[in-house]
């Protein structure tokens, strides 16, 4: 049980240090040149629908396509500005 709660402990701490944004700010965010990556499977983006302009990377692939493609992804996060 120890471990369990060693791992749910991380977990929580990991998320605490996330920006969480709503639908509205993650709009504005990229109407002023930010790149949405939308990391869930295609299973769930055919169920509820993609989200429009935004990049389409499964979480599974996410960290080996930010290696392929660096300038996608150019820092990690989930929503980043492009800099040219």
């Amino acid at each position: 049980m120890l471990q369990t709660s060693r791992v749910d402990g991380l977990v929580e701490a990991a998320r605490a240090r996330l920006d969480r944004l709503s639908p509205e700010a993650a709009y504005r965010e990229t109407t002023a040149g930010a790149v949405l990556v939308d990391t869930r499977c295609g299973d769930d983006r055919r169920r509820t629908g993609g989200i429009p302009g935004s990049i389409a990377i499964p979480l599974s692939v996410l960290p080996w396509r930010a290696w392929i493609r660096p300038r996608i992804m150019p820092t990690p996060g989930f929503l980043t500005r492009r800099d040219g």
